[in-house]
């Protein structure tokens, strides 16, 4: 037995317990290939019997699909530079089906051919890990078509409402101060509880449009200069009523420390502490909601809003801060609203450059710590 033959022996072994297609071939810039192997494999895996490309060499390439021709004749003309290559394209079988294969080859330096380049090569099946592939991606892009198709209904259907919403707020605080003359103690309380929830009607349509907007990256910043203790001041002003109906202390504590001005978006920021300190309020059965404004480290400052609330059990809090994600469904606390609050705080904090972190135990309260840069940078602004 001489080499050639011992070699095609240990490679028909090898061949045998594979399931992939193994060749060597003879490339040259000058000539046409001279196959040395071909495992009986190649019938496994374009059904078309061994003898036929034994016969003829080009007959792989007429069953490569006609759009995948160019990365072959790429991938051989590598092979032929001595360069080892892998390529992926398609094949027609004989049944007709087409099949995704991974062609790797590797050039032999050593081998004694004197016109061409030696190479070793392996074809392997890879049909099933295309169709997972292009399964994964057909479902990730309708995922992100519906979630597109999901924030323009919610755009929209916002818009559509703030207008009426807008007009039915307007007459009943004209009515509720007398612009129709005096109101009975009934119609007073009647008119208010339409003012109520219009206000929260309204309030609700604003975060559906943040949150639309947030999830197009069409929310744009207002980059300026503010005093972030008037912030505190004011939300303290506004937040005051409802925490004092239900019984509870709202506490604000300003740092020394912090500087007089920051640079940011205030209206962000204050719809930030806004929302947290509602949350707050709203998950406090009794006790206090205390707010701070203070300097963790040189770069940053920060609000910090606590309650000795009902807290988050663990299990949810890796989920807090996902839209239309409501802490509670056991009926602790007022549960209502659409459970937005908390993903917009953290969207609007990373968008100024900052983090929000969170420490809760269920039963005990919890603290919402807002961490924003003095000097914001690469954030979208106008």
């Amino acid at each position: 037995m001489n080499d050639s033959q011992q070699k095609d022996t240990s490679l028909n072994k090898v061949a045998s317990s594979i399931s992939d297609h193994i060749y060597v071939t003879e490339l040259s810039q000058d000539s046409s290939p001279t196959t040395h192997f071909l495992s009986e494999k190649i019938q496994t895996i374009t059904g078309y019997p061994l003898e036929t490309f034994q016969a003829d060499p080009a007959f792989w390439h007429s069953i490569i699909h006609p759009d995948d021709r160019p990365l072959f004749i790429e991938h051989r003309a590598k092979l032929t530079n001595q360069q080892g290559n892998e390529v992926e394209y398609r094949l027609n079988r004989a049944d007709g089906e087409i099949i995704w294969v991974r062609d790797s080859g590797q050039v032999d330096n050593n081998a004694d051919s004197k016109s061409g380049v030696m190479v070793y090569g392996i074809v392997s099946d890879i049909t099933p890990r295309r169709k997972a592939q292009e399964a994964l991606t057909l479902a990730r892009d309708r995922a992100l078509e519906a979630s597109r198709l999901k924030s323009q209904l919610l755009a929209n259907v916002s818009h559509d409402l703030r207008t009426p919403l807008t007009t039915i707020l307007g007459y009943a605080q004209l009515l509720e101060m007398g612009a129709h003359g005096p109101l009975a103690d009934k119609q007073r309380e009647t008119i208010s509880g339409i003012i109520k929830s219009a206000k929260y009607l309204t309030n609700l349509v604003n975060d559906l449009l943040d949150q639309a907007k947030l999830e197009d990256g069409k929310l744009k910043l207002n980059i300026t200069s503010f005093v972030p203790s008037d912030i505190v001041n004011q939300v303290q002003s506004n937040m005051s009523v409802p925490a004092h109906t239900k019984g509870l202390t709202l506490i604000t504590d300003i740092g020394p420390d912090v500087p007089l001005t920051v640079t940011g978006d205030p209206d962000r920021v204050q719809q930030i502490l806004a929302n947290l300190v509602s949350n707050a309020i709203k998950f406090t059965t009794e006790g206090t909601v205390h707010v701070r404004l203070f300097r963790p480290d040189p770069k940053h400052w920060a609000l910090q809003v606590s309650d000795t609330g009902i807290g988050i059990p663990t299990t949810e809090q890796p989920h807090i801060f996902e839209p239309f994600r409501q802490v509670d469904g056991s009926g602790k606390g007022d549960t209502s609203g659409a459970g937005l609050g908390l993903s917009i705080v953290k969207q609007l904090t990373t968008l100024m450059g900052g983090y929000i972190s969170l420490e809760s135990e269920e039963g005990q309260g919890s603290t919402f710590t807002v961490h924003l840069p003095l000097m914001p940078s690469n954030v979208d602004a106008n």
